[in-house]
């Protein structure tokens, strides 16, 4: 459900930023992917995408072996632009102030 989510908000966020036509198979390819999650501390940390699941959105959406290298670097760089919003957002939603000892 959360990645349905996530998916519906990419697109809009695609059609409201516009895509150039030569990232448009790697928008495709990385709505297909789920970030990886990992519980640190009592709050969540985005580690970015996996190999394995970079490799089974490239599968799934039938890519060309030939186009794997670039659109992976395409995809791990989306990756890390979301990764960095998704930790800075999780920090600003669960940070706490500090009492006064």
């Amino acid at each position: 459900m959360a990645h349905a989510r996530e998916r519906d908000q990419l697109n809009k966020q695609a059609d409201a930023i516009g895509v150039l036509a030569c990232n448009w198979v790697a928008v495709e390819v990385y709505q297909r992917c789920q970030l990886t999650f990992v519980a640190t501390g009592g709050k969540p940390l985005c580690l970015g995408l996996s190999s394995t699941e970079i490799h089974a959105a490239l599968s799934l959406h039938q890519v060309p072996i030939e186009q794997w290298p670039d659109l992976t670097d395409r995809l791990l760089a989306m990756s890390r632009a979301a990764t960095r919003a998704t930790n800075k957002a999780i920090n600003r939603t669960t940070s706490t102030p500090r009492q006064a000892a």
